[in-house]
């Protein structure tokens, strides 16, 4: 891991000395590149219980999974699931059998680039269009969870592109400024403030969008859902706790409920979490 680590480093800084914009382009694609996880056996038996099919989106096949109420003909209601970074719809499993408990058809995806999905890289904005694209084709979509990257992704979505028919939306932690996100990346890499700014520059013109603007907390302001739930560890190692206080003081509907040491990722399977989603739906 440390040699390839140090190699990227060395990419990196080199392409940078090479041509400062394609460097920083390249820099982005490494950024936006995510790892493709191993399945746990649970997440196996989970999504082998699903309805898997192909989804259209962008030019990509992606992966997407619907689990029905074996004991229910139909469904009156619907929830879709936002995985987060270098995650997959199989990290739902234990979210996936509340829900169906309770009643609903539970719908999730492997993101672009993730899994068993087509790409190489994507970004969040990606992420809220896909969001966005499945809540207009999808109807009885009444609630809406994202986990990490997945929860800014469906802020983002909803603020971007109004959904009425969300009536509750749980943020399984969640990041706050992408600026901060992109500065953790450049310091992990080794990479000057000078060619920050440029991967900033770049994102820019991209996306037509300032880094700094791009601020969960800010977009949370904004969001008609007349009901938000945030679960976020207070000891959280991954995305620290002041994200998700930004967060929720920027908004007054939301719900912040902050368990410890429930962790980052094994939160989607601990009791008390989803104790307290039983009660929230």
């Amino acid at each position: 891991m440390k040699i390839i680590l140090s190699a990227y480093r060395l990419y990196l800084n080199t392409a940078f000395l090479i041509a400062p914009d394609w460097g920083a382009k390249k820099a982005f694609q490494v950024f936006a590149t995510p790892r493709r996880q191993k399945v746990a056996d649970k997440e196996k038996a989970i999504l082998a219980q699903a309805h898997q099919s192909v989804y259209r989106f962008e030019n990509k096949a992606l992966s997407f999974y619907r689990w029905k109420n074996p004991h229910q003909e139909t469904a009156t209601k619907k929830a879709l699931l936002v995985h987060g970074w270098d995650g997959h719809a199989g990290n739902f499993g234990a979210i996936v059998q509340l829900l169906l408990n309770k009643g609903y058809e539970v719908l999730a995806f492997d993101g672009p680039a993730h899994r068993a999905s087509e790409g190489k890289q994507t970004n969040m904005l990606q992420f809220a269009r896909l969001i966005d694209q499945i809540l207009r084709q999808e109807s009885q979509i009444e609630v809406l969870i994202g986990h990490s990257f997945g929860s800014g992704a469906s802020v983002l979505s909803l603020h971007d592109y109004p959904k009425k028919q969300i009536k509750k939306l749980i943020l399984l932690s969640t990041p706050d400024k992408i600026e901060d996100v992109i500065l953790n990346f450049s310091q992990y890499m080794h990479l000057s403030r000078p060619n920050t700014e440029r991967i900033f520059n770049f994102v820019e013109q991209k996306f037509n969008r300032k880094v700094q603007a791009i601020r969960v907390s800010e977009q949370s302001k904004k969001l008609t859902v007349p009901e938000i739930l945030l679960i976020h560890d207070r000891y959280d190692r991954v995305l620290p706790f002041a994200f998700a206080e930004s967060v929720a003081t920027a908004n007054p509907k939301i719900e912040l409920f902050a368990p410890e040491k429930v962790g980052h990722y094994k939160m989607l399977w601990k009791a008390v979490v989803l104790e307290k989603i039983a009660s929230f739906i």
